[in-house]
């Protein structure tokens, strides 16, 4: 199943992280938001644009990230939320849906830091792999409620990607931005006690992110 593939490589990979921390030179852990573009959106978009979108919050998902800082290169796990209503009139049955919808974004990265992992100026490069989903927690019908044991997950993306940032480090705290490029990989397969096995539905697909965040360098 894709979705098992996906929590072994997860797995892997922080058993990778913990265990070659001895080896690290630092732990950083920080605060990001996520942008996400087509590429329609790329080309008549400005930097005060996406700015103005960070600054109102507008279509901007946040989420937390952990990094394994070695000397000039970086493995990195991030995480990106969104949580929003999703209202829905059923034509045929005259009903009105409102649901409790919650996107999830969780990627892997190895980047590489042309000065350093902590120098002032931090310019890198960096590529990796994610999952992006969209669940629905709970839902109302007709003014009642509905809460659900286990969200459902009907539409999912594994992707790849390739970036380019920009960082500045001071005293143990960076700031820093990065444009990252999407490929898409494919939907995933679900393996659920409560919904059996399915094929989910491809999350709409956006060629990039732009990304603005903030760590603490342990």
């Amino acid at each position: 199943m894709a979705v098992k593939r996906i929590r072994f490589t997860i797995f892997v990979l922080l058993l990778t992280l913990s265990t070659s921390g001895l080896f690290a030179l630092k732990l950083s852990l920080g605060f990001s938001g996520a942008l996400y573009m087509d590429r329609e959106e790329i080309d008549s978009s400005s930097g005060e644009d996406i700015w103005s979108h960070f600054a109102d919050g507008e279509g901007v998902y946040y989420g937390v990230n952990a990094e394994l800082l070695f000397k000039k290169l970086a493995l990195g796990l991030y995480t990106y939320f969104s949580f929003y209503n999703w209202d829905y009139y059923d034509v045929l049955s005259s009903d009105d849906y409102s649901y409790d919808m919650m996107d999830v974004d969780v990627n892997l990265s190895l980047s590489y830091h042309v000065f350093g992992t902590t120098a002032f100026l931090d310019p890198f490069f960096e590529g990796g792999f994610g999952t992006i989903t969209a669940s629905i927690d709970s839902y109302e019908r007709d003014g009642s409620s509905y809460d659900l044991n286990e969200p459902f997950t009907f539409l999912t993306r594994e992707y790849c990607f390739l970036g380019l940032g920009l960082g500045v480090n001071f005293r143990g705290i960076g700031f820093y931005t990065k444009f990252q490029y999407h490929g898409s990989i494919g939907p995933v397969e679900f393996d659920s006690d409560k919904y059996g096995s399915f094929t989910s539905s491809d999350f709409p697909f956006k060629e990039a992110k732009v990304i603005i965040g903030g760590k603490i360098i342990l």
